[in-house]
Parts: C-alpha cells; sequence; structure tokens
C-alpha cells in the first residue's frame, strides 16, 4: 500500500513538474515588479501571441537586423538583466512557432530601453529575444500588438517615462486594431 502511494505520488509531482506553467519576471529600473497570478497569466499569453506574429528573426534572416539600426538598441542580455525588461521562461524548452520560424525556446526576454532612438518608430517594449540553447534570436515585424503589451495596465505604470509618452500618443492606433 504504502509502495503504490508512493508511486501515485511520484507521478503526480512528475506531471506537475514537466507541466509546470511560465514564470514570468519584470524588472523596472532596477526593481522587480510584483505581478498577481492572473495578470501573469494574460501577460505571458500576450507575449507569446506577439511571438508568434513574429515575421523574420536574426538566427534565419541575420542581414535584416544589421541594416539601420543604431548602436546600443540591441543590448547583451547581461545589460538587460540589469536594467528592465519583461521575461518568461520555461522549466523544459517549449516549441514556439512563429511565422518567421520554429524555436524551442527556454526563455522569452523583452528589452525595455529607456532612451529613445532616432531611426526607431514609436518607442514600446522590445526588442523581443527568444533563446535557444543558450542563444539568443531578436525577432522582427512583431506588429502593433507590442504596443498592446506597453498599454497593459500592469505593464505602462513601470514604463521609462520616454515610452509612456510614445504610447499615450500612439493609444488612439491600439484602439483601431
Amino acid at each position: 500500500m504504502k509502495t503504490l502511494f508512493l508511486l501515485i505520488t511520484f507521478i503526480l509531482t512528475s506531471s506537475v513538474i514537466l507541466n509546470a506553467a511560465p514564470n514570468l519576471k519584470f524588472l523596472s529600473n532596477g526593481t522587480m515588479v510584483e505581478i498577481s497570478e492572473e495578470d501573469s497569466k494574460r501577460i505571458i499569453a500576450m507575449i507569446e501571441g506577439i511571438v508568434a506574429s513574429a515575421n523574420f528573426n536574426s538566427r534565419d534572416d541575420p542581414k535584416l537586423f544589421k541594416k539601420n539600426t543604431p548602436v546600443g538598441y540591441y543590448r547583451s542580455l547581461d545589460t538587460i538583466r540589469v536594467t528592465s525588461y519583461l521575461m518568461i521562461s520555461y522549466d523544459q524548452p517549449r516549441t514556439i512557432t512563429t511565422k518567421g520560424g520554429e524555436f524551442n525556446a527556454s526563455e522569452i526576454w523583452i528589452d525595455i530601453h529607456d532612451t529613445q532612438f532616432p531611426c526607431i518608430r514609436g518607442m514600446r517594449p522590445g526588442p523581443f529575444y527568444v533563446v535557444q540553447d543558450g542563444e539568443r534570436t531578436t525577432l522582427g515585424r512583431l506588429g502593433p500588438l507590442g504596443l498592446a503589451l506597453g498599454l497593459d495596465k500592469v505593464i505602462f505604470p513601470h514604463l521609462p517615462k520616454v515610452i509612456q509618452e510614445t504610447l499615450d500618443q500612439q493609444r488612439e492606433s491600439i484602439k483601431e486594431y
């Protein structure tokens, strides 16, 4: 009887670990932002939807990411980790299919810049990165969904002022979308 109980406990625990929910972290200007479980699930679904909409990526189309991109726009994960970001981590790599390619992602990172880049249209959270086997891939052409993420009631208050101002100006266009 004791063996049966231990076996059932092991099976249930294993399935919970294997199917563990993604984890969301939000660092704003060096401070971790607390997010409720309900809001976390909604934001994770939003981010995963944005990632799925990516039309191309730096792994498969590297030339598209070198043209007209200002120095400092694509920051290293080490730099992002100490500034501001949204990050989803998965206990087991998750297959993510985008319009531009498929990834077995262990993490999704969204860099949150506090500097405006003149040649980048519309400040919003991003760029978006997928981490697969320790390698970072930048995603491109994410559409207006990134705007919706920035305007989210949980995210918006913690964004740098330069992004908040731009999002406020673009608020009407997201209503049309």
